[in-house]
């Protein structure tokens, strides 16, 4: 969950395994899920879009704490810059790469 300096909340995420799978396949699957977890929540809960990043999250490089836990400032850091250009796109899954 990110949303630093937004005007809504996005979801990071990276694909661990989309092998026998296009992107638009991908993209239908997870904006369907995203619309059915989105009707569950309050409407300051919803996610707005959900990003697929193309960097896997490691400890090596700095996204991943020992303890496998996810830093969310860094991963703000690294990526702020790219909020405007992804809250822009009309689709609810946008491909970082």
């Amino acid at each position: 969950m990110v949303g630093s300096g937004a005007h809504s909340d996005s979801g990071l995420s990276f694909i661990c395994d989309g092998r026998g799978k296009d992107k638009e396949e991908m993209s239908q699957g997870l904006s369907s899920t995203l619309n059915e977890v989105n009707d569950t929540l309050e409407s300051y809960e919803r996610l707005t879009k959900i990003v697929i990043m193309n960097e896997v999250w490691s400890i090596e490089n700095g996204l991943l704490t020992p303890s496998l836990k996810l830093k969310r400032a860094e991963l703000e850091k690294r990526h702020l810059s790219q909020y405007g250009e992804w809250f822009s796109h009309s689709d609810s899954v946008v491909w970082q790469y």
